[in-house]
């Protein structure tokens, strides 16, 4: 997911504590798929509540937006609206890849290849309207504000950091730098495990500074865009055998797509249409946002009753962020 241009971006570890009073957009499915993908049980199975309903994302959202907001950050999340048309293909792709990892899946799972099942298993992940909806209404009761977007939600997200809304945008993907984001965080979260061949590390959250970027390449953000587009966005293909360092070369020497010479299947991709995705997404009509307080019995009846979530860790995390945390919203506001 996103448009693979990591290694031209220079990043830099960053504090939770940095960000404290800091208002920050969150890209909604983005993280969603973070909670779905790592939070299962075993053979990789969605951890559920009694009448089977998903609930791997709402014990992710809980947990880590309640340390967010212990920390002093305050988290809006930005949900994805009605995807461009040029998107279609990429969301025929992924539907496709799920629907294969999930046979695959059941196939690990019949073998007892645990972890091969387990892998299946993430890459089958899918989010549903019931998974939407819940999510929101979680985020509601701990007084965090959702928008939908109109359509992007990383561009939308983009929007608000550009309209002064929030500080910076947070999503593990790089589109939010072609949408025009000056700041995007990946690894927000107080911390953050990952299991590799080396063992279980921990991704602490980092920052990218779009200008510094383009700075230290040498170009501009049309520039930027014009090398995604060769690599490969969610609205185009991108040229085959084009990767991001090679993206870089061409566009360095020729300053813009239409310069390079001999360059094949470019009709196929869009050019023009895609600049206007990332660069000029229209006139976006600037949203109130209000940050609310912690529904304590809210959370708790929905959590524990509604969901199964053990009562005395709901209660316990509530309760010790609660005192601080309307503190907070009295002065902050």
């Amino acid at each position: 997911m996103g448009v693979k241009i990591k290694e031209l971006l220079s990043t830099h570890p960053i504090s939770i504590n940095e960000l404290k009073g800091k208002k920050i957009a969150i890209d909604a499915y983005n993280t969603l798929y973070q909670f779905l993908s790592s939070i299962r049980g075993w053979g990789g199975y969605y951890l559920t509540d009694e009448s089977n309903n998903v609930t791997s994302h709402l014990a992710g959202i809980f947990y880590r937006n309640m340390k967010l907001l212990s920390y002093s950050i305050w988290p809006l999340y930005v949900f994805d609206g009605t995807p461009h048309n040029l998107k279609g293909a990429t969301l025929k792709s992924r539907f496709k890849k799920r629907e294969e990892a999930m046979e695959e899946w059941k196939s690990a799972l019949e073998s007892g290849d645990e972890v091969t099942a387990m892998k299946k298993a993430k890459a089958s992940t899918t989010i549903t309207e019931q998974i939407v909806e819940s999510s929101k209404k979680l985020l509601s009761l701990m007084g965090i504000p959702c928008i939908t977007a109109p359509s992007d939600g990383e561009a939308y997200a983009s929007f608000l950091l550009t309209s002064g809304v929030v500080w910076a945008v947070a999503s593990q993907d790089y589109d939010a730098i072609l949408f025009g984001s000056s700041r995007v965080i990946r690894n927000l979260a107080v911390s953050i495990k990952r299991k590799n061949a080396a063992g279980i590390t921990e991704s602490e959250p980092e920052i990218l500074y779009s200008d510094e970027s383009l700075n230290n390449l040498g170009i501009d953000l049309r520039q930027m865009i014009d090398i995604a587009i060769l690599v490969g966005t969610d609205f185009n293909e991108g040229i085959k055998g084009i990767g991001p360092k090679k993206a870089y070369k061409l566009i360095k020497k020729y300053e813009k797509i239409e310069n390079i010479p001999e360059l094949g299947e470019i009709e196929n991709q869009h050019v023009d249409e895609v600049r206007t995705i990332f660069y000029n997404s229209g006139t976006k009509e600037v949203p109130e946002i209000k940050w609310g307080s912690i529904d304590k019995e809210g959370l708790i009846k929905y959590m524990c009753d509604e969901h199964n979530f053990s009562r005395e860790r709901i209660t316990e995390t509530i309760s010790r962020i609660i005192p601080t945390s309307q503190n907070r919203l009295d002065s902050f506001f």
